[in-house]
């Protein structure tokens, strides 16, 4: 009985480590990420931010490697090229760099944020041991929160944006066009809006025409 016991324990502990394994190698390659982003990053604010996020991300993988080791495995990330989705991450983010276009930059890190999320969803899915489920809990929370974080700042840039096209919509029409040409897709989904509450100020207003109507012809 001891030794089916001592078989199924180590069963568990396999699949704990390929998951440990896995999201080690997540987390080391958004650490390199980072560092390479900072190097190439012309602004010294997204310097420093992603300075931050790559320590973070170095403290949370060696976290990680720690739990593996323990549980007798080995972290099976080698320092070597970025792939997959982080490798894709990282284009697209360079890409953003290169342009010195601050508000994609922000975007990428909020998706790249977002797959990292999704990793550790899937992670706590599975039937992790006590104090691996612990670390995993809480490195998740971190990972929401900067998700989170850099998703409030890509919104509230695109509320900039759009009362920026309002002071132009009182400035005249080429400035509009000027903001419309500059930022296309922004400037689309603020009309969009526009046109949507202006449409419904409309309709209420004839409502509120037709019920005065009513009134009026009953009351005489």
């Amino acid at each position: 009985m001891a030794q089916t016991g001592t078989t199924g324990h180590s069963m568990a502990s396999g699949s704990a480590i390929s998951t440990l394994q896995d999201l080690s190698a997540r987390t080391h390659d958004s650490e390199q990420g980072y560092r390479r982003a900072s190097q190439d990053a012309a602004d010294s604010d997204l310097k420093q931010q992603f300075e931050r996020l790559a320590d973070e991300r170095s403290a949370m993988a060696a976290e990680l490697d720690r739990l593996i080791r323990e549980h007798g495995g080995e972290p099976t990330w080698n320092g070597g090229s970025l792939t997959g989705a982080a490798h894709r991450m990282w284009m697209d983010l360079r890409t953003a760099l290169s342009r010195n276009q601050r508000q994609a930059i922000i975007e990428e890190i909020a998706r790249g944020e977002s797959t990292a999320e999704d990793a550790y969803d899937d992670a706590l899915r599975e039937g992790l041991p006590a104090d691996i489920r612990q670390v995993v809990r809480e490195q998740h929370r971190r990972v929401r929160e900067t998700r989170n974080r850099y998703r409030a700042m890509a919104g509230t840039r695109l509320t900039r944006r759009s009362g920026e096209l309002a002071q132009r919509l009182s400035s005249g029409t080429d400035t509009v066009t000027q903001y419309m040409h500059e930022r296309p897709v922004v400037s689309g989904m603020v009309m969009f809006a526009f046109g949507f509450v202006l449409g419904a100020v409309t309709m209420a207003s004839i409502a509120s025409d037709h019920s005065y109507q009513q009134r009026y012809r009953r009351f005489w």
